[in-house]
């Protein structure tokens, strides 16, 4: 699917597909949701680290209203990361942190948290309710 979009145009030639997707800086909102619907999707993903930089020109903070769209209701763990302590970085992650998905300063705190997070799970399977 990614593929797909890469070819008809609606996320750059030379973004990487593979993990670990870089839709680099022309990122656009638009793309970023809708690259992260198909990842989200996908049964042979386990969980997404999303690092969005608020200081990409056409990555607009609407674009964490359509992440959080993806993710609500669901069980599938989103961490997210816009990296520094700039006004507009604590504003975007305190923006994920009100629609309940987690959001750090750095990539290694987001990645600590999705470890935590697959541990839980691994936990939860083995010794969770009813067992």
């Amino acid at each position: 699917m990614l593929e797909k979009m890469r070819d008809r145009g609606e996320i750059p030639k030379f973004a990487s597909i593979s993990n670990p997707i870089d839709l680099t800086g022309s990122v656009t909102a638009d793309m970023i949701v809708k690259v992260t619907e198909i990842v989200y999707n996908d049964v042979k993903v386990d969980g997404i680290i999303l690092l969005g930089l608020h200081h990409v020109p056409g990555l607009q903070e609407d674009y964490v209203d359509g992440i959080a769209s993806i993710v609500q209701g669901r069980s599938k763990p989103l961490v997210a990361c816009d990296i520094g302590e700039t006004e507009m970085a604590l504003y975007i992650r305190g923006k994920f942190e009100k629609f309940g998905i987690p959001a750090y300063a750095s990539p290694e705190e987001a990645a600590y948290t999705m470890s935590a997070l697959c541990n839980y799970g691994e936990y939860l399977s083995q010794f969770g309710k009813g067992k």
